[in-house]
């Protein structure tokens, strides 16, 4: 229904007045690096952006991605497994914390089974 979401770019601060195109398709995950926001893409490269975590979540469908700590968002269709009793989610050969503050939401949106 919202596939069509995943192909367009958003545009997103770089440096200072560059703003750098992003298809929400090549996001794995983004996460907290100090004053930036570090987004990883499917292959495998990493790019800083300046802006915060709750603009960037602002901005994303809600559909495809969700934040799953203070310091990580994830593209829910990359996510391999989830570990609930570690509380982690497994991207590729990363281990990601599912906080407790995000646990609660995370499992309403996402998590079918008891």
């Amino acid at each position: 229904m919202y596939e069509h979401l995943l192909d367009k770019p958003v545009f997103l601060p770089h440096k200072g007045n560059i703003y750098k195109p992003v298809y929400l398709r090549d996001i794995i995950y983004a996460k907290v690096d100090g004053a930036y926001i570090v987004i990883k893409y499917v292959n495998g490269s990493t790019v800083p952006f300046e802006l915060s975590m709750s603009r960037l979540q602002e901005l994303l469908p809600p559909a495809f991605f969700c934040r799953i700590s203070r310091n990580y968002l994830v593209s829910i269709r990359h996510i391999d497994f989830l570990e609930k009793n570690n509380h982690t989610i497994t991207i590729g050969k990363e281990s990601l914390p599912l906080s407790e503050n995000f646990r609660k939401e995370f499992y309403a949106r996402y998590f079918l089974a008891g």
